[in-house]
């Protein structure tokens, strides 16, 4: 009787608060609550970095739109470019074939490596960039690491379109 003691506790306590055991935390909730911690730390810096934080902020997430808008332009190009390839070539694509037929198919290839490229564009354009401050002293490294972070990033989403642009090329110059 003992054993069973405590997971009847838990259990009932799991009946009697049952919004706390079935709570879910969404990416929005972390955004939020990483928002309003880098709002409550910043509130003890001295004006003047308040503003440099602030403005380095907005300059992030200008670069990152940018660059995700650059990245995307290329990515739709690419599809139209796929997609003149096959009107002139006259090919036509089965998109009923399972995957192991179309992993043979070089349309059906690229057009997947495109999807990759377009959603880690996609991924890339809605991420929020908050610093997570640790003292003033740490600002400079602080920002740093969020600017690296950022740079990593374009850098990683980047290479999936490069990836999926080179595929076309083969797949065009054959």
């Amino acid at each position: 009787m003992k054993k069973f003691l405590p997971i009847l506790v838990i259990f009932s306590l799991a009946l009697i608060f049952p919004y706390y055991s079935l709570a879910r935390v969404t990416p929005e909730d972390i955004v939020n609550s990483q928002k309003e911690t880098f709002e409550s730390k910043i509130k003890n810096y001295s004006l003047e970095n308040q503003n440099k934080i602030k403005s380095l902020v907005a300059k992030i997430e200008t670069i990152n739109k940018q660059r995700t808008q650059e990245l995307e332009l290329i990515v739709q190009t690419q599809g139209l470019i796929l997609d003149e390839y096959v009107r002139r070539n006259n090919i036509q694509e089965d998109g009923g074939k399972d995957g192991i037929h179309r992993s043979n198919d070089p349309v059906a290839v690229v057009r997947i490596e495109i999807t990759r490229a377009h959603e880690a564009v996609a991924y890339q354009a809605a991420k929020n960039y908050i610093p997570s401050l640790t003292s003033e002293s740490n600002m400079k490294s602080n920002l740093l690491n969020l600017i690296n972070k950022l740079e990593y990033e374009l850098n990683s989403a980047r290479s999936q379109v490069i990836k999926s642009q080179n595929i076309l090329k083969g797949v065009i110059s054959e």
